[in-house]
């Protein structure tokens, strides 16, 4: 690590972030505000509940519910925190802004290993702080680049990255740097002066100006642990807007030997201990961490002797399924409560309020027919970068599988279906073209619950034209069986007009179709079907005989 001073990393950030300080700002304030909204809701409405309710158990209850929600919210807001810092590690090492929709696409796939670091983090420095305090002030800047860490090391390719590991490693790149890191953070103060002052207002650009600061300090920290290859490599293969979920979660032991707990000898003051890749496995050896873990998940005999042990791996469906449980029967409660309320408030009141509402919610006919209430448009709610993304280029010889991903096809066929539906409610659907590609076999998030080899796909064109209805169509949870068995849902980028159609309109979109089975050949595919269906959405007509419509497309002879 380059010996650099405080005043060379702000001046890095600044460099960052000039010009972008807008795009910097939406993407701290953002994600922040919205589960702020929630908060608030949660609470407001946790309130309404105890007015409206004068027994002590549910009072008691709902207290109690409330601290959970709390508990709940603070750890959202702090892994929301370690997700915008790792979106402005990108940024910092593309030169590419960021947005707030990246936040939350590295805290859905991420939340599970990010979570498992926060938690030892906390775990190890509040021991540390039964010492006097100080000993987990010192520690909570040995750990400080765990987070980062892990960033570089998924990216970097490992399949079963530790959070241990990661804690270690950052505890080991911190030696003999934890005081620069705290010079770095103290010469903010003034700045974090002058935000308090003007109201909490000044950290929209302090807080991303800090985060930035600290983004230069780790990858200059971290400059000798990997090439500049190396990192290219990282950063030009599929940074889109999060990064590859590629983790595993890892209970492994990890290496200390370079810090004051480690059972082994200290390094001589004067010897330079190799730091390892960032891809690189940290042996294991024997800490005071390690003890603590193995003493809290019943592996190791908790002396340092046994390193290697590891905790019994143990899912976490069993919890999860509780939590669900516990929150359906928390939220039926909820609603039997408020709705016990609302039914003595008193008719009138009730009626005006239905009245409002009802006129509120009522839309503009058109041609003689009145839409109904909640006919929302499906695709005004879509990201104009998702209809962007949504396209298909046989010419490129590359497919985007899902927002993150892409593959190199190794062969292309294109079939003309030339297919248009019968007439329903003023409407016609059209598949105009198809193509079945092939590439080499990837695991890739296609909308499962996990990642699944795919090694084809079928894409379909489809184009619908509505009259005077608004209808809502659901293509995107169609369902395609070939010659070789059935497929998955259509893909994650497929879902631009999965729902409301206005009337006169037309809207097309290609369709990304993953059979299950492995395809090695264009011509495996001989034959397919596929069916989807659709709603009428106006008020005279979606009580009709024919207000559901199931289309279905059906291909034999494709090979002829």
């Amino acid at each position: 690590m380059t010996n650099q001073g405080s005043s060379a990393y702000r001046a890095r950030a600044r460099a960052k972030l000039a010009g972008h300080w807008g795009s910097a700002i939406g993407t701290f304030i953002v994600p922040f505000l919205l589960v702020l909204v929630v908060f608030y809701a949660v609470i407001l409405f946790g309130e309404l509940i105890i007015h409206v309710n004068t027994t002590q158990g549910l009072i008691t209850a709902t207290a109690l519910l409330m601290i959970v929600l709390i508990v709940v919210s603070a750890v959202a807001y702090g892994l929301i925190g370690v997700c915008f810092n790792l979106v402005l590690l990108r940024w910092y090492d593309t030169n590419k802004p960021s947005n707030w929709k990246q936040v939350f696409t590295v805290l859905q796939r991420h939340w599970w290993p990010l979570f498992k670091i926060s938690i030892l983090q906390y775990i190890f420095i509040c021991l540390w702080m039964l010492l006097l305090y100080i000993p987990g002030i010192i520690k909570s800047f040995s750990y400080s680049q765990a987070m980062f860490v892990y960033f570089d090391r998924v990216n970097a390719g490992e399949t079963n990255v530790s959070a241990l590991d990661c804690i270690t490693a950052s505890r080991k790149m911190m030696d003999g740097h934890k005081w620069q890191f705290f010079v770095l953070q103290l010469t903010f103060i003034g700045w974090v002066l002058l935000s308090t002052v003007t109201m909490g207002l000044g950290y929209l650009w302090l807080v991303p100006y800090i985060c930035m600061a600290s983004c230069a300090f780790y990858r200059d920290l971290s400059s000798g642990q990997k090439t500049s290859s190396a990192q290219d490599a990282v950063y030009t293969a599929g940074m889109n807007d999060g990064f590859d979920d590629r983790f595993e979660p890892n209970a492994s032991d990890f290496d200390s030997s370079s810090d004051s707990e480690s059972a082994t000898p200290k390094r001589n003051s004067g010897q330079k201990t190799p730091v390892n890749e960032v891809s690189q496995t940290i042996n294991p050896a024997p800490t005071v961490e390690n003890d603590l873990y193995n003493q809290a998940m019943g592996g190791g005999n908790g002396n340092g002797q046994d390193p290697n042990q590891r905790p019994p791996k143990k899912g976490h469906g069993g919890l999860i399924a509780v939590i669900v449980v516990v929150a359906l029967l928390i939220m039926g409660t909820i609603f039997v409560v408020v709705g016990k309320s609302n039914s003595e408030s008193g008719s009138s009141s009730h009626e005006t309020s239905s009245a409002k509402t009802s006129k509120k919610n009522e839309k503009k006919s058109h041609d003689g027919i009145t839409p109904s209430s909640d006919f929302d448009d499906g695709m005004d709610t879509t990201d104009a970068e998702d209809i962007r993304d949504n396209k298909f280029d046989p010419s490129s010889n590359q497919l985007m599988i899902n927002y993150e991903q892409t593959a190199n096809l190794t062969k292309i066929k294109e079939f003309n279906p030339n297919w248009q539906s019968k007439k329903w409610m003023d409407s016609t659907v059209t598949i105009d073209k198809g193509w079945i590609a092939t590439f080499k076999p990837v695991k890739a998030d296609i909308g499962g619950s996990k990642k699944d080899e795919v090694s084809g796909v079928v894409i379909l064109h489809l184009t619908i034209k509505t009259g005077k209805y608004d209808n809502t169509y659901y293509p995107s949870q169609g369902d395609l069986v070939t010659n070789l068995g059935s497929s998955y849902e259509p893909s994650l980028n497929s879902t631009i007009i999965d729902g409301g159609v206005p009337h006169n309109s037309t809207r097309s979109v290609y369709l990304y179709i993953y059979p299950k089975q492995q395809i090695n050949n264009v011509d495996q595919i001989s034959t397919l079907n596929f069916k989807f269906t659709a709603y009428a959405s106006d008020k005279q007509t979606e009580n009709a005989n024919d207000s559901e419509q199931d289309y279905e497309m059906n291909l034999t002879n494709l090979n002829n």
